[in-house]
Parts: C-alpha cells; sequence; structure tokens
C-alpha cells in the first residue's frame, strides 16, 4: 500500500512478505501516516481568528416602476389590502436611495472539501426558534435564512386562512394554516439556492427560505445594506443572489472580480474587518 501525496489517499500496490515482527512495524507506521494526514486536514480547518463583513447593493440608474400584487377580485381581497390599497409585488423592493432589499449573500468554501467553522456566538442559534408569519396575504419576512434543523414556526395572523408550501431540490413541506393557526417545521437538507415559499389559496404570496449547515447568510435590508458577523479568517467566496435575476453576475464590486454565479474570492484576516462598500447594480439588469 503507497500513499499518493497529490491527493493523500492510499492505493494497494505488491509488497513483499513480512515476518511478524515486520507486519506489526508495518501497520504501526500505516497508522501513524494516516492520523498525520488527518491530524493535519483538521487543523488546516481551524480558524485562526475572525473578521465582520459588510457592504450595500444599490442599484445604479432608473428604476423600473414596481407592480402591484396580483389581487385582482379575490375573495379576500379586504383583507389583503394594505390601508386600503393594494401592495407592490415584494419580489422587488428598491428603497428610496437605490438600496435594494433581499439580495442573499452567501459564504461558501473554495472547493467542496473544506469545512467552513462556525464561530462559537452561532452555537445556540440552531435552537432558536423563526417565525415566518402571514399578514395581510404577505409572507412576513420575505427573505429568511436558517441552519439545518433550525425550527421555523409558521403563523397566520390574517382572519382568513392559508397554507405555506416550500419546496426546494431538498426541503418541501406543505401545511395549513387555518384562522390563528401555528405549526412548527425543520429543513433537514442544505439547498444551494433558497427555496420558493408559496400559498395555493393566494396564489401572489410568496417568499424565500435558504437552509445553510452554518450561519453565514446575510440578507440586505431596504437600505442594501448588510452585514455577516464573525466569519472564519481564511480564503473564501461571497455569492450574490437575488429572487428576480438569481446569480448577481454584472454586479460591480470594487477592486473584486464577479463570476458567472455571481461570485467573488475574498481574503479575511483576524479582526481586519472587511467591507465591500457601495456595490453597483446596473438598473437595466433588472428591468
Amino acid at each position: 500500500m503507497t500513499r499518493n501525496s497529490k491527493n493523500n489517499h492510499f492505493t494497494l500496490s505488491r509488497t513483499p512478505k513480512l515476518s511478524g515482527s515486520g507486519v506489526a512495524t508495518a501497520v504501526i507506521f500505516f497508522v501513524l501516516q494516516v492520523w498525520s494526514v488527518t491530524s493535519a486536514q483538521l487543523q488546516a480547518e481551524e480558524p485562526t481568528g475572525w473578521a465582520n463583513v459588510t457592504g450595500r447593493v444599490v442599484v445604479d440608474g432608473d428604476v423600473p416602476e414596481i407592480p402591484t400584487e396580483r389581487v385582482g377580485a379575490h375573495k379576500d381581497r379586504a383583507v389583503c389590502l394594505v390601508e386600503g390599497e393594494i401592495p407592490a409585488d415584494d419580489q422587488l423592493v428598491v428603497g428610496d436611495q437605490g438600496g435594494l432589499r433581499d439580495v442573499f449573500i452567501i459564504l461558501t468554501a473554495p472547493d467542496s472539501g473544506t469545512r467552513i467553522p462556525i464561530h462559537p456566538s452561532y452555537l445556540r442559534k440552531v435552537e432558536a426558534s423563526l417565525t415566518l408569519d402571514n399578514l395581510k396575504c404577505r409572507f412576513q419576512p420575505h427573505a429568511m435564512a436558517v441552519m439545518i434543523g433550525q425550527p421555523i414556526l409558521l403563523k397566520n395572523s390574517d382572519s382568513v386562512g392559508h397554507n405555506c408550501k416550500i419546496a426546494s431540490m431538498n426541503n418541501e413541506h406543505n401545511v395549513n394554516l387555518p384562522v390563528g393557526g401555528q405549526a412548527t417545521i425543520k429543513l433537514d437538507s442544505e439547498d444551494r439556492v433558497p427555496a420558493n415559499v408559496t400559498c395555493d389559496i393566494h396564489p401572489w404570496m410568496d417568499a424565500l427560505v435558504l437552509a445553510k449547515e452554518h450561519p453565514y447568510v446575510a440578507i440586505t435590508k431596504t437600505d442594501g445594506s448588510f452585514e455577516m458577523k464573525n466569519v472564519p479568517a481564511g480564503n473564501w467566496k461571497l455569492q450574490f443572489w437575488h429572487q428576480r435575476f438569481g446569480y448577481l453576475r454584472k454586479l460591480e464590486v470594487p477592486g473584486f472580480k464577479v463570476d458567472r454565479r455571481g461570485r467573488i474570492e475574498i481574503q479575511l484576516s483576524e479582526s481586519q474587518p472587511l467591507d465591500l462598500g457601495s456595490m453597483d447594480l446596473p438598473a437595466d439588469a433588472i428591468r
């Protein structure tokens, strides 16, 4: 058996016959080799510190007119109005200063074999319940991120019934929520992109939920800003995704190259915050 130093795996090869003591020596040597490789890999996964990442996604140019939700003459129309008006479609929310809301910023590893360490401050997060409410025929909030196994309280605050249907490649739930109804679910598998959340009773209702093994997912606020706290130091990728446009490959991040999957490569050092500043998304990309 010989070790391939390039990828740290072992292959069988012909070896001469060994005496009893020779076999024992060979076994000990093999175990030490395996232990040294494993030990080195574990050490490589440990962070050398933590840092915060911030930034702001801004639409550059004239924002197109946002249509209203497709409420129409639905039988529950009176419940679904906001201050007597049909609300604007919440798939695309742009603030007064051009900030783009609900952009997901997702930390990813440079390769599939690298584990992302989790800061101790997040160790209890998986036990904390998040709430997805139904209010005036809208899901509140519109976008959310959870860790695998984290409880999600589905709630109906309206005077009409709803159902909450979550569908992705790896997660699926469909829960009926009568007036005042509640239910708790968990997403057990990781998704690459957010899952769609819909209501079959009110077809215009929609939301997004992304399940990850780690807590490093930020979502932009109405002003387009975000903060990702206590990210492990090292070399990582940040991926930008939005419901209407998918991967934000046209996003302009000063000093970084955005690839076709909306990712940039970052390097974080201990206690040295990374501020990506104002990142422009051309208005023609959202028309």
